[in-house]
């Protein structure tokens, strides 16, 4: 999917603000950067565990969502919504420090890029993403309480950064701490019910770390429901199927006639410039001999 970024320059400084395309209003570009790997032959639940990883976020957006099934309309996603009618001004160069830094992370240059986002967040301490970004790269260093703190900064800034709640229960999941992983997770999805990555990450956790396979059965088919080609998720559904019978219980029923399972839709994410939002092209990875990732 690809993402259109529209800026209008005024006053030596840009505003994210809404246009009107044909299909959705588009505030910024998201580029997504998948920061795990996956093993040569693990099991599948040793994959699974690996495989939802961190997105950076490259703007303050709402994302140009290509709604391409289903017959009834998608979810709101309440921080693009936040985006297109609050736009934040930023100047200049305040923009090509967060998009210098943005690159330097994909480039792996963590501690260049994170000089970078502390000179945006001096400049612009208002933007969620940067301290999101900079979550990111701590927490690929193992520093998982840096990285709580920087979430909690974020969230704090701004609670409807789907994308800080997310990654908060991905670090919450690598100390124990479930029962909080959880509900990050589910305040992601009450921010954006079609939230695929979140979606993928609740069914992991519940299945692996919670022992709830009925209700992860319904996040795994609400995720497909929003990415249908992915074949590794099918596999672990297919997997997950096979523990709800040995577990003596009934495999869930689709309605085919029915709205949705766990309430999502399609997506793919933008983010608050991260010039505010780490975000980049939510693209949700792949689920299945990777699952950990992916949680």
């Amino acid at each position: 999917m690809l993402f259109k970024k529209f800026t209008s320059a005024a006053g030596g400084k840009h505003f994210f603000h809404t246009s009107k395309s044909t299909k959705a209003v588009v505030i910024a570009i998201t580029l997504s950067l998948w920061l795990s790997a996956c093993s040569s032959n693990p099991t599948v639940d040793e994959s699974k565990k690996n495989s939802v990883s961190a997105a950076l976020v490259t703007g303050e957006s709402i994302v140009d969502e290509d709604i391409a099934q289903g017959n009834k309309a998608p979810a709101v996603n309440l921080y693009l919504q936040q985006q297109a009618t609050k736009p934040i001004p930023v100047p200049d160069n305040v923009l090509k420090d967060y998009q210098q830094a943005i690159s330097l992370m994909k480039d792996k240059k963590w501690q260049q890029a994170q000089s970078l986002f502390d000179q945006v967040i001096l400049a612009q301490p208002q933007l969620s993403g940067s301290y999101v970004n900079k979550a990111i790269i701590v927490k690929e260093q193992g520093k998982l309480i840096q990285a709580q703190v920087l979430l909690d900064r974020a969230i704090t800034v701004n609670n409807l950064n789907l994308y800080a709640h997310h990654l908060q229960g991905q670090t919450y999941r690598l100390q124990g701490q479930f029962d909080k992983a959880e509900q990050s997770y589910l305040a992601a999805l009450a921010i954006w019910p079609d939230f695929s990555e979140a979606q993928a990450s609740m069914a992991i956790l519940l299945e692996l770390y919670r022992g709830r396979l009925l209700d992860a059965h319904g996040y795994y088919r609400s995720y497909l429901l929003l990415n249908s080609n992915d074949e590794e998720v099918k596999r672990w559904l297919a997997g997950l199927e096979i523990k709800i019978k040995r577990a003596g219980l009934d495999v869930p029923t689709v309605d085919k006639s029915a709205p949705k399972l766990v309430e999502p839709e399609i997506i793919k994410a933008a983010v608050e410039l991260k010039l505010d939002e780490p975000e980049v092209d939510d693209q949700t990875g792949a689920v299945n001999h990777t699952q950990e990732e992916k949680s």
